[in-house]
């Protein structure tokens, strides 16, 4: 029908052959020249919905949608050079929040037998209606769950459960009996919970109950399978956000939309630059503290200076590598000018005049605001402040976004009062833009910017979302720098350890001889004063000493301090 195979004879195959040709068609399009996020739109476009239509009328199995997804995500982490230890429940969170939006096999399958049966309870075919309510009976009466023909019409809820979610039915002697035939209705509970749902009849008609939304039978037919996947990618984010590591940056993710969209139409964001996004969203960059996680032996260390320019030893984590470290700091403080160069030129095109990095003139304060925006002859000034901060928490669990946030404007709040004084009391407007390392924002400053600057909530969102692009470009900028220096010095370190000249070592015999003729000194002083001389034929004993055996420079292990220095020396 339609191209699918229906029946009993053959659609396993059938349905077993079609997903293995659809796999090669992914890994073709993964293969293809195109940038990553082209290859999941096609993917997303193309693919899966040929693949959704079969899955309707040819039921897969729960291990094989598993293995068949399995089978995907590798796929993509491989040619699209993700991590391989990124979670899976990214690949199907919602993409407004960060997630690929891909679909489940497994999901899929259970969200067309509930559709399935759903339809066929209120179907406005009496026929099919009275064919399904009598397999239910027929799937109740076998397993013991009621015992009253009358009673059949029970709610799905009401139903006996074991531990893993399954009917059970109980015979006379109260042991389990599975006699009875597998069909939709006696895997539908199971199904069911799994996918946080209910289904109940009420008044003739059977109503489902998707999360927290109860739908009647006017709009069931249509929209089921879209609120059972929007519930999917809800439970899939809750999942995501749970893990310790990679839902760090979810938190600051979920605040606004602005700061995700990279993830699906970047403009000018490189292959490379996307796939570190990626990774430094989960908090999957392989730095030294995370490869060590993986018991993997990495001896390097990384470092800091202090007030007084002295060298701290410091853990090289992602939030170090990408805003603290000495290393690259050049590339860190170009991050920074970047975007202040990008929000300049959209500033200065809707009519305001922008100062950045200065002194203010007739201003009695120290401090160089970022940029300072007015109008005219000072009548109306701005003072915007930009910020890339690490998506973390801290000690004291705020987020840390928010908390550099509140530090910028306690900073300027006194220097906006001078200005106030000093040039137009009209001046009131101060900004803070605090943009995380894989370029999430704080929600709502996409409005804040459009009121501060006076321009339309489009143009604003675009500003917002160019600026969290950059962020990443210039996160990735600063990650492979870092490597770079840091291969160098490895490659540095390595060239001296040859050059080293090798350290003999002495044998045993060579140590034992001076140790033994020490010891015998003393007692032999008193005998050679009252013994005669001895003839000059009877020479002492020579005690052979073997050759020093040399030590490879392999052997020695690098000490974290001689990478710190000779980093320092490059």
């Amino acid at each position: 029908y339609l191209g699918c195979q229906i029946g009993s004879s053959g659609s396993r195959s059938f349905l077993t052959d079609k997903i293995t040709s659809v796999i090669k068609e992914i890994e073709l399009i993964l293969e293809a020249d195109l940038l990553p996020w082209q290859s999941l739109v096609a993917i997303k476009r193309f693919i899966m919905p040929e693949l959704d239509f079969f899955l309707r009328n040819n039921p897969l199995g729960v291990k094989e949608a598993q293995r068949f997804d399995v089978q995907i995500r590798n796929l993509i982490k491989k040619h699209l050079h993700l991590p391989n230890d990124l979670n899976s429940h990214m690949f199907y969170a919602t993409t407004t929040v960060g997630g690929l939006g891909l679909i489940s096999l497994e999901h899929s399958s259970y969200c067309n037998i509930i559709n399935h049966a759903v339809r066929m309870l209120n179907s406005p075919d009496p026929l099919v209606r009275n064919i399904a309510r009598h397999q239910i009976a027929d799937v109740q009466l076998k397993r013991c769950i009621v015992t009253d023909p009358e009673r059949v019409n029970c709610a799905f809820k009401d139903w006996k459960m074991n531990d893993k979610n399954d009917l059970i039915s109980r015979n006379s002697n109260g042991n389990a009996n599975h006699s009875d035939i597998s069909s939709l209705w006696s895997s539908l509970p199971s199904i069911l919970i799994k996918s946080n749902c209910q289904l109940w009849e009420h008044h003739g008609r059977w109503i489902i109950k998707i999360g927290n939304d109860s739908l009647d039978a006017r709009n069931m037919k249509k929209v089921v399978i879209r609120r059972l996947r929007d519930q999917h990618k809800t439970a899939c984010l809750e999942e995501w956000n749970n893990y310790t590591s990679q839902g760090r940056a979810l938190k600051f993710a979920r605040g606004c939309s602005s700061g995700n969209h990279w993830i699906h139409s970047p403009q000018g964001l490189s292959a490379k630059a996307w796939s570190f996004g990626i990774a430094a969203r989960n908090h999957t960059v392989p730095t030294a503290t995370h490869t060590t996680r993986h018991s993997v032996r990495c001896p390097f260390n990384c470092i800091r200076k202090d007030q007084n320019n002295m060298n701290i030893l410091c853990e090289e984590t992602q939030n170090h590598v990408l805003g603290h470290c000495d290393i690259v700091k050049d590339m860190v403080i170009k991050r920074h000018d970047e975007i202040l160069k990008h929000l300049k030129k959209v500033i200065e095109k809707a009519g305001w005049m922008v100062k950045y990095n200065q002194k203010l003139d007739g201003v009695d304060s120290p401090l160089e605001p970022d940029m300072c925006i007015w109008k005219g002859d000072h009548e109306e000034v701005r003072i915007l402040e930009l910020a890339i901060s690490m998506e973390d928490s801290n000690c004291h669990g705020e987020s840390t976004l928010e908390s550099r946030k509140k530090k910028k404007t306690e900073k300027y709040q006194n220097l906006m009062e001078k200005i106030q004084q000093a040039w137009s009391p009209r001046s009131k407007g101060f900004m803070a833009l605090v943009i995380g390392f894989s370029g999430t924002v704080l929600p709502k400053d996409d409005l804040e910017l459009a009121k501060l600057l006076k321009l339309k909530p489009k143009i604003a969102t675009r500003l917002i979302k160019d600026c969290s692009q950059l962020a990443v470009q210039g996160s990735y900028n600063i990650w492979r720098d870092f490597t770079i220096k840091k291969n160098n010095s490895q490659r540095s370190r390595n060239l001296r350890n040859q050059q080293r000249p090798a350290q003999p070592v002495p044998s045993a015999a060579s140590v034992a001889a001076p140790a033994a003729a020490s010891a015998a000194a003393p007692a032999a002083a008193p005998a050679a004063a009252a013994a005669p001389a001895a003839p000059a034929a009877a020479a002492a004993p020579v005690v052979s000493v073997a050759p020093p055996v040399p030590v490879p420079s392999s052997q020695s292990s690098p000490s974290p301090e001689s990478w710190l220095n000779s980093n320092f020396q490059t």
